[in-house]
């Protein structure tokens, strides 16, 4: 199971808090989104909403700031409804999302995980 990818953290790009690159393993020039433990996490949570696509079609960052304030969190979203790319948020899509604070617990479990996978 992979953790968090230290490689991406470490690089001078800016990584926001939830961007795949920090979850995921590449390889061969794609993310492989089904080793992380983020992810296969991300989708047990529990659901805390539903929304529509109403007007952001195709624009999920617009649809991550409708509900969460940030345009970080779109691929959480795709991941959460099992959507695969940019082009699946069509108007009228139901939406499914997880609480931020579930999401953030998640987040911080990991790190922890990490912590104690170097410590021991």
């Amino acid at each position: 199971m992979f953790y968090l990818n230290k490689k991406a953290i470490k690089e001078d790009l800016p990584v926001s808090r939830y961007d795949v690159r920090k979850f995921t393993e590449f390889s061969e020039n794609t993310y492989i989104i089904e080793t992380s433990y983020f992810y296969k996490e991300l989708i047990k949570l529990p659901l805390s909403g539903i929304t529509k696509v109403r007007g952001e079609q195709n624009k999920p960052w617009l649809i991550s700031y409708r509900i969460y304030k940030t345009e970080e969190m779109w691929d959480i979203l795709a991941e959460y409804n099992q959507l695969i790319s940019i082009f699946q948020f069509t108007e009228g899509l139901e939406l499914k999302y997880p609480s931020l604070s579930d999401v953030e617990q998640l987040y911080f479990s990991i790190n922890s995980k990490e912590f104690r996978n170097r410590t021991t």
